[in-house]
């Protein structure tokens, strides 16, 4: 039993880390004058799928002594959308039942806060209206647990 249920969890992040990698790959293979998808005239949904994860090798106890930082980490640290684009963000924690609770949380003028329990997932959904570069954070594992919104302003 706990080898299926380790089978799935294996599934599942291999899922999640395809769907994430995509975009990563299309932005790697960008053309000159632009990204791949992103256009400042017609406003687009974006679709994001981000989870937690920890960083490989990261010596948690000395990290925490000497700079407060965890080993905690987005799987997505960087969301670029074009000022109008209605984004979605599934935010998924993938810890097990004793673990973390996790968050996905932004500021205003976005005031965007998913709040998980391990093994939860939960979804957000706004319009991305103000240009600029927003940081989103983990209200639980700050300062390491942080990633940035580019809001790209449209041309005029």
């Amino acid at each position: 039993m706990i080898q299926s249920r380790d089978q799935a969890i294996i599934v599942v992040l291999a899922v999640i880390l395809t769907s994430t990698a995509m975009p990563s790959l299309r932005m790697a293979n960008a053309q000159p004058g632009g990204f791949p998808g992103l256009s400042s005239t017609t406003p687009s949904t974006r679709i994001f799928y981000i989870y937690n994860t920890n960083v490989l090798g990261f010596n948690e106890t000395k990290g925490i002594q000497k700079a407060n930082l965890t080993s905690d980490a987005y799987s997505l640290q960087t969301i670029l959308v074009n000022q109008g684009d209605k984004v979605i963000v599934n935010f998924y924690n993938m810890e097990a039942p004793s673990g973390d609770m996790h968050s996905f949380t932004i500021n205003a003028p976005y005031n965007v806060n998913i709040n998980l329990n391990p093994g939860q997932n939960g979804t957000a959904t706004f319009v991305a209206d103000h240009p600029g570069i927003f940081e989103f954070y983990c209200m639980h594992h700050l300062p390491g647990m942080v990633g940035e919104l580019i809001v790209l302003p449209n041309k005029t």
